[in-house]
């Protein structure tokens, strides 16, 4: 039976795309405590319709947390670029006012809208109770902003119901090199880059494989790039979900994500090792503080074609690579279930405190 205490939580709606909604979703139902869920996000096209939406959602949302009295805690789900800290900032004023505790969890990480933020706007995020970021290094440049709360790193999660379909590592009976892109087509993520190098490297190995999937900005000019190959072992299946993602994996023994992009954390390189693959990837946002290199996968410095070209050619060249994708397989089960994560962000939200702060806005 749950706790009778209520946690209002923040997020985008849950039929929107992207990293912070895929992880709401991912921890909804296994909460100790009873879940209220608080939607905010796109109005659509329009700016009156959007300033007016955007009212509503305020009030709304004062309303749920000044008048809830079984509401004890409310946690924002936010991203640290420009549209989402113009917006959350208000919903953390709003809390702290409900005299509640307010914990703010910063999914996303734009390095050059951070640097650019005034002392005072970002001083209203060092107003919550404590913070949750998902790298050493957006801790440690907080910090060095003069946040003086409490600043836990956390991780993102793999969904149960994805780890339940790998009750064993995929990488250990796959032969030869099957490589997997499954992320946003974007040029920041490197898809153009990995195709390319991958066309290279399938001159001289011919029996590797690609597959991508995916949506986003660029997806016809990937498209192009792939038909203007023509290479058989290129293919590509676009925006993938539910048994046709699981297949994906389940055919695949290595991951590439080559992003030059302020990660978080990326759910799709947990995903690949809860499923038990190899991973090359960058050392881009949190995935310089967990991944260990030529133990995971290999890990690039920078995404370029001459770094990417090399680890994809060491990892074609070991021939097996389910060594690496059985530790990530282990590894993902231990720090990236919703079980574990839950367990780690209850400890830190229901933390016996001392008597409640009173906001200050000063």
């Amino acid at each position: 039976m749950k706790s009778p205490k209520k946690l209002l939580i923040l997020s985008p709606y849950p039929h929107t795309s992207g990293g912070v909604s895929s992880y709401v979703k991912a921890l909804k139902g296994n909460w100790s405590v009873e879940e209220n869920y608080f939607f905010r996000g796109n109005a659509g096209k329009g700016k009156l319709k959007r300033i007016a939406f955007t009212i509503e959602r305020y009030l709304s949302f004062a309303l749920e947390a000044f008048f809830n009295p079984s509401c004890k805690a409310i946690l924002v789900n936010t991203s640290m670029d420009k549209k989402a800290f113009k917006r959350d900032r208000i919903f953390i004023l709003l809390s702290k006012l409900s005299f509640k505790k307010v914990f703010v969890f910063i999914h996303g990480w734009n390095q050059e809208y951070f640097e650019k933020i005034p002392q005072q706007q970002l001083n209203v995020f060092f107003k919550a109770d404590k913070l949750f970021v998902l790298s050493k290094d957006f801790k440690k440049q907080l910090e060095e902003r003069g946040c003086q709360k409490k600043i836990i790193v956390e991780t993102t999660v793999v969904d149960r119901k994805f780890i339940s379909h790998f009750p064993l590592p995929e990488a250990e009976h796959i032969q030869g090199s099957r490589f997997l892109y499954l992320a946003r087509l974007e040029k920041e993520k490197g898809i153009l880059l990995l195709l390319n190098v991958f066309q290279r490297l399938s001159r001289q190995y011919p029996h590797i494989h690609l597959d991508v999937a995916g949506f986003g900005s660029l997806e016809e000019s990937v498209k192009r790039t792939i038909s203007a190959f023509n290479n058989p072992n290129i293919r590509f299946h676009g925006l993938v979900e539910g048994e046709t993602k699981t297949t994906l994996f389940q055919q695949s023994n290595i991951f590439v994500l080559p992003t030059s992009h302020g990660e978080g954390m990326p759910i799709s390189i947990l995903e690949a090792m809860a499923a038990g693959l190899a991973v090359i990837t960058t050392h881009a946002g949190a995935l310089g503080d967990f991944f260990q290199d030529e133990k995971m996968g290999f890990k690039m410095k920078r995404a370029t074609m001459d770094e990417l070209e090399e680890k994809m050619t060491a990892a074609i060249e070991m021939g097996n690579v389910g060594e690496m994708g059985e530790y990530n397989y282990k590894f993902a089960r231990t720090h990236f279930t919703v079980q574990k994560v839950i367990e780690r962000l209850e400890n830190e939200i229901w933390e016996p405190a001392a008597d409640q702060p009173k906001p200050s806005f000063a």
